[in-house]
């Protein structure tokens, strides 16, 4: 019988450089069979590093990798993969063109029995089941490029789930989740352990990790900090171990709302299989929650008011001011004075190749150019260097490439972006994704200081925790619909969860 607590997974020594940063000093991780560890830090710590080494998409430049004892040394994700080491990256990795079973069993396929033909029937039942067991609005024959963010991450999940692997690395996989949807993947990878793997958990999400972790490992500035047990921890130890310091949250948000100042509405809003007969307004000054399971619409409604190319609304009516304004793409919506924060900011949101003072200035490029037309690339790089400041953004330089940030300090500069033109009514979709616990509280800040300038916002969030308190109202949305309006100011994480699964089990968690 194989030793129940053997090492699988065994990292030392670990150095990564990138110019002008040291990313991970030394650091020492193990994982043991039938063992989630947790491994937690601020953004920019070195977590995902750390596991990209692990997964053969980075090379360490010093120590070494073991597994089940051997040493190993991947060049590439294949070659990881090939030895039972699945990831799933936070960045995210789908091919738009597959459908959604295609996707899942990528580089797995099923075939029909001794022959090279592919066992469609089979990957699209399993496929199904998945699907049906998280509550996704989706089938298992869509094609992927017509899915939301949010459910788009669902797929690459279900994918390294289904590959059988020796060490399962997920980055970030509860960070779009509802509490209802990260439960349901919670308890799956319970019994996912019970098959002697092992899973390594990246996480802001400290209540999570406790939970679910039976170790957990904190970095911090690209160093190994401390790994605890997990039972005999508490949220507090582990903030500081993550800060350096002790963190408490008690703040009061201040409204700002003009009740009787209506600045944007929407009228029976309607776009084939996705949202249907949306109605609702906005108010000056006002927090709009948008809450629901994923792909509920709030994804959805966030690119059809913002004009988005994927988004084809087939009628309804948006006003601004009570003047009716026909939004068709982006360019449109920021000249009528409305700006979006996606949650895919690798796909919409960043130029990746382009320096972090050139993405933070785009939109407002035209408040840089000088009176014969050329970028003032001095003011750029003055203005950005505020915005690192103001947001802690970890990077060598305003010059680095956006690239080369962690997942977390990149959706920091595109909220940058957005804040250097603060339109009228910003769309906030998932703001806080991928955010570590200190700077959550910061841009909940951003978010109620934008208000106290007379800005409206339409904060979209599957979690309860940017939503209470924050906003004036919520509005709910299930399979494209509205459902329910709360009292943002009075609403509770059991009145939110509730509401958003009607259809479903109602649900209460308390992770």
């Amino acid at each position: 019988m194989n030793n129940p607590n053997a090492i699988v997974l065994e990292c030392k020594n670990i150095t990564k450089k990138f110019p002008g940063v040291l990313a991970l000093d030394q650091v020492d991780f193990d994982c043991r069979r039938g063992e989630i560890h947790g491994l937690l830090g601020e953004n920019g710590a070195g977590k995902s590093t750390l596991m990209k080494i692990v997964a053969g998409a980075y090379e360490k430049d010093e120590g070494e990798i073991l597994l089940e004892g051997k040493k190993v040394n991947f060049k590439t994700t294949k070659e990881a993969i090939q030895e039972k080491v699945i990831t799933v990256f936070q960045e995210g990795n789908v091919i738009e063109d597959l459908r959604v079973f295609e996707n899942i069993f990528l580089n797995h396929e099923l075939r029909i029995s001794k022959t090279p033909f592919l066992d469609e029937k089979k990957m699209i039942k399993l496929s199904e089941n998945l699907i049906k067991q998280y509550g996704l609005n989706i089938k298992s024959t869509d094609k992927v490029k017509n899915l939301s963010v949010d459910e788009k991450k669902m797929v690459e999940i279900f994918r390294g789930l289904t590959q059988g692997s020796k060490v399962l690395i997920l980055d970030e996989p509860t960070s779009s989740l509802t509490d209802l949807e990260t439960i349901k993947l919670l308890n799956f990878l319970n019994e996912l352990i019970k098959q002697d793997i092992c899973i390594v958990f990246i996480t802001h999400n400290i209540k999570e990790a406790i939970a679910i972790s039976h170790r957990i490992t904190v970095l911090r500035e690209g160093k190994k900090i401390k790994t605890v047990d997990s039972i005999a921890t508490s949220q507090e130890e582990i903030i500081k171990l993550m800060l350096g310091r002790y963190l408490t949250e008690n703040i009061t948000y201040k409204s700002n709302v003009d009740k009787n100042n209506i600045i944007f509405e929407v009228r029976e809003l309607n776009v084939k299989n996705r949202l249907n007969n949306i109605n609702f307004n906005l108010k000056k000054g006002e927090i709009l929650g948008v809450t629901g399971l994923v792909g509920s619409g709030g994804t959805d409604l966030a690119e059809a008011i913002f004009g988005m190319n994927n988004i084809k609304k087939e009628s309804g009516k948006f006003f601004l001011k009570s003047k009716e304004v026909d939004i068709n793409n982006p360019v449109t919506a920021i000249k009528n004075g409305i700006g979006y924060l996606t949650p895919d900011r690798k796909g919409d949101g960043l130029f990746l190749r382009f320096p972090v003072y050139e993405n933070i200035t785009m939109v407002a490029i035209k408040k840089f150019l000088n009176k014969i037309g050329f970028v003032n690339k001095k003011k750029q790089i003055q203005i950005s260097k505020e915005y690192v400041n103001l947001l802690s953004v970890k990077t060598p330089s305003v010059s680095s490439l956006v690239e080369s940030l962690s997942g977390g300090n990149q959706q920091k500069v595109v909220l940058a972006k957005w804040l250097e033109i603060l339109p009228d009514i910003m769309i906030m979709n998932e703001p806080t994704v991928g955010i570590d616990v200190g700077t959550k509280i910061e841009i909940r800040k951003i978010i109620n200081n934008i208000t106290l300038q007379g800005k409206s916002i339409i904060l979209i969030s599957t979690e309860p925790d940017d939503l209470i308190g924050l906003c004036d109202r919520i509005i709910v949305m299930f399979k494209g619909k509205i459902i329910k309006e709360i009292n943002g100011k009075t609403a509770n994480k059991e009145m939110i969860i509730n509401s958003a699964t009607k259809g479903y089990e109602k649900e209460i968690i308390s992770v």
